[in-house]
């Protein structure tokens, strides 16, 4: 998992290394945002949802509902 955009951060570093020492039959897979040539999203509204997508995907939550709770 990482916040910054998936051709950003330490995946594109770590993923061809983490395929030489992971067993071939486990997956890797990554949590990020989405491809940017910027690290900034420049749209806060836009920014929070990425960030509960990242925090739901990675914890296995559902997506935060409209009004502050998780819907279940």
């Amino acid at each position: 998992m990482q916040e910054e955009p998936r051709n950003m951060g330490a995946w594109s570093y770590m993923f061809p290394r983490l395929t030489e020492i992971v067993n071939p039959t486990a997956t890797i897979d990554v949590i990020a945002r989405p491809d940017r040539s910027t690290p900034a999203v420049g749209f806060w509204d836009l920014f929070v949802v990425e960030q509960e997508r990242i925090i739901a995907e990675a914890s296995s939550l559902p997506l935060k509902q409209p009004g502050g709770n998780y819907g279940r």
